[in-house]
């Protein structure tokens, strides 16, 4: 499976639990389709989850509001989690892979979906600075050690491919290295 955008690896997982789980994570779901949706990452030590993951408890909420959708990952899997309150555990509901996400979503025929609600979420660390994002794509934050690295997008809209390529350290700032558009349906890499 391709790497995902943060803002991606939360509209899969938010669709992925959806529909798998239902409950609070179906209202989130409808409330980011009428809206949009913010992941605010916090401290694991900070709740009582069955698997902590790696230092990071993502928060998944209708922006504004405060939720009770959580999710760890620890390695390459996810532990979904629903009625969390703060300092609390909440209700374990399963785990899954991203790429167990992904099948289960193409299965569904959600992909349309999948990448329109991706463009409706922001990511917040509230885990030691807190800093909003504007677009979910700029400004400082920390960025948990699972997701750094180098990732490439490539976004097609009415015929103009546009190919991303970002960098994300520990403390990154969340702008686009380097971003290339081309007429037509191409695929040319991004060096």
């Amino acid at each position: 499976m391709a790497k995902l955008t943060p803002q991606e690896s939360g509209s899969l997982i938010t669709l992925y639990c959806a529909d798998r789980f239902g409950g609070e994570w179906s209202n989130l779901l409808q409330a980011g389709q009428n809206g949009s949706l913010t992941i605010t990452l916090h401290k694991t030590s900070d709740y009582e989850f069955k698997q902590p993951g790696s230092g990071y408890a993502y928060e998944a909420a209708a922006s504004g509001q405060t939720g009770t959708t959580y999710y760890t990952l620890s390695g390459s899997t996810f532990y979904f989690y629903q009625g969390v309150k703060v300092a609390g555990s909440g209700s374990f509901l399963g785990q899954a892979t991203k790429q167990e996400m992904a099948d289960y979503i193409v299965k569904k025929g959600q992909l349309a979906e999948f990448k329109q609600l991706a463009k409706k979420v922001e990511i917040m660390d509230k885990s030691g600075q807190t800093q909003r994002l504007s677009d979910g794509r700029s400004g400082y934050f920390t960025i948990p050690a699972e997701m750094q690295g180098t990732w490439y997008s490539a976004s097609n809209y009415d015929g103009e491919t546009t190919h991303s390529k970002y960098v994300f350290g520990q403390s990154t700032n969340f702008h686009s290295r380097r971003q290339v558009r081309y007429k037509g349906n191409h695929n040319y890499p991004v060096h």
